[in-house]
């Protein structure tokens, strides 16, 4: 899948992540060729995220990003980027928004 194709709902998820970081927006955007439909992604989304969230030092320090922000400011922000991917699941598609919205 293309983020292209994202309903507006879904592809809120890439903005947010990228009020966190650019390297996270661009982990999670990569990633959508891996899947077929949007709830795959979001479902892969989760899983990458918490993969991030158990690592989160790392990714910090990896990405130079220890000195812009705490490790408690960035888990936290990942824990808000969980919870909308979570509600964007539980809205049944077509109530997420267009897709040609961009």
């Amino acid at each position: 899948m293309d983020t292209d194709d994202l309903t507006e709902m879904a592809y809120h998820t890439l903005r947010l992540a990228d009020t966190i970081a650019r390297d996270l927006t661009l982990e999670l955007g990569v990633a959508s060729k891996d899947y077929r439909t949007e709830d795959e992604y979001l479902q892969g989304m989760l899983g990458i995220i918490r993969d991030i969230k158990k690592h989160a030092r790392e990714f910090l320090e990896d990405n130079e990003l220890d000195d812009k922000m705490s490790l408690k400011e960035f888990r936290g922000s990942l824990v808000r980027l969980e919870e909308h991917i979570k509600s964007t699941l539980g809205v049944p598609i077509e109530k997420r928004g267009p897709t040609s919205w961009a």
